[in-house]
């Protein structure tokens, strides 16, 4: 693992591991944030009206993953 001032350019940095979002994640991270939008819940509608066919993970769940990412990758 490097420290993030021995960084240099062109130098290449291990990859974080996997996190699988799972559905209940989801759920908890709603009821955390009262975002309840059929976006992330409503599998059925989504199969039927979203581009995606499947529940999305809220966008602010998705950023709260990269302390955990980067400290994965930079000391």
């Amino acid at each position: 693992m490097k420290c993030l001032i021995d960084l240099k350019i062109g130098d290449t940095l291990s990859q974080a591991q996997w996190i699988t979002v799972t559905q209940p994640m989801i759920n908890q991270f709603a009821d955390a944030t009262g975002d309840h939008q059929w976006i992330h819940l409503d599998s059925v509608r989504c199969k039927n009206e979203s581009p995606f066919k499947t529940t999305i993970a809220h966008g602010f769940l998705t950023a709260s993953l990269m302390p955990k990412a980067f400290a994965e990758v930079i000391e």
